[in-house]
């Protein structure tokens, strides 16, 4: 992901509303941040609209699990900050100096947008591919085959243990081997 934004023509967030993005995030009231974070959003070309906006709900869905994955706003923005946004190559400033301070004050835009998304883009977005998102979703869902064809009861779903994993792959390839015919 940070290598595709990152070899973008132009940022996502655009060359040409860098500075209003630091000018709306500067703002310490924060209804008000809110509010020129939002517009700001308005500004952007209607595909980098849709594709920030989907991307900053995913991120915010991502950070709802930071007790486990450790991803909180500030990490996500410290991560794919600098690649959402970037100044025009302009001036003598050495790149490297540009780089280390733009990616700093990067953090503080993209953290307030992906803490407030659902007051920033307040349109429900759907994630999920398999129904799960989650903890849950880490494990595949385990139907247990050894219901009952004629049984009323629905087939247990549940998280496999990694030890029943373990298992299922060894009897899987036994069984494969079972069905191999025998080489002549």
């Amino acid at each position: 992901l940070k290598s595709y934004l990152r070899e973008l023509p132009q940022p996502l967030m655009t060359f040409d509303l860098y500075d209003e993005w630091f000018q709306a995030a500067s703002e310490k009231d924060l209804p008000k941040q809110i509010e020129r974070l939002r517009e700001v959003c308005a500004k952007l070309p209607e595909e980098f609209y849709k594709n920030f906006r989907y991307l900053i709900k995913f991120l915010a869905k991502l950070a709802e699990y930071q007790e486990m994955n450790k991803m909180t706003p500030t990490n996500i923005a410290i991560v794919l900050g600098p690649n959402l946004l970037w100044p025009r190559n302009e001036g003598t400033v050495s790149m490297m100096n540009m780089a280390s301070a733009s990616s700093v004050q990067v953090v503080l835009v993209i953290e307030p947008v992906i803490q407030n998304a659902d007051s920033i883009f307040p349109e429900d977005l759907d994630f999920s591919v398999s129904g799960m998102f989650g903890p849950s979703s880490l494990y595949s869902s385990y139907t247990s085959t050894k219901k009952d064809i004629g049984s009323t009861e629905p087939a247990q779903t549940a998280p496999i243990p990694l030890k029943e994993v373990t298992a299922l792959k060894e009897e899987s390839l036994c069984e494969d081997r079972l069905l191999v015919p025998p080489s002549s």
